[in-house]
């Protein structure tokens, strides 16, 4: 991997992997066709464990973080910084859900 690669000259590699983040595409996007199924979104919500969308202004400290001296052991690490939402089971939809979504 890249981090190992550059792990003997002193640069850590990280990554973070965000989750559903409201942003003006989100909310253009898939929310739009998410909230038209009143049902829907409600079940879409209520698998992110903190039963919100992410703000841009949550993601700034974490990167900082890893690019901080305080992070200075961490490489190859990679964040996963979703609310929670990786951690629920996969909740299984019909076909006809699907179809229903619109998307």
């Amino acid at each position: 991997t890249v981090a190992i690669e550059l792990a003997p000259y002193g640069i850590r590699v990280n990554t973070v992997s965000p989750g559903l983040i409201d942003s003006p595409n989100w909310a253009e996007g898939i929310l739009a066709r998410v909230a038209s199924d009143c049902k829907m979104g409600k079940s879409f919500m209520s698998n992110i464990p903190l039963a919100r969308l992410g703000r841009p202004r949550d993601l700034g400290p974490i990167y900082a973080l890893l690019a901080s001296d305080k992070a200075s052991f961490a490489t190859g690490t990679n964040v996963t910084f979703d609310g929670g939402f990786t951690l629920r089971p996969l909740t299984l939809i019909t076909k006809e859900e699907i179809e229903n979504m619109n998307l």
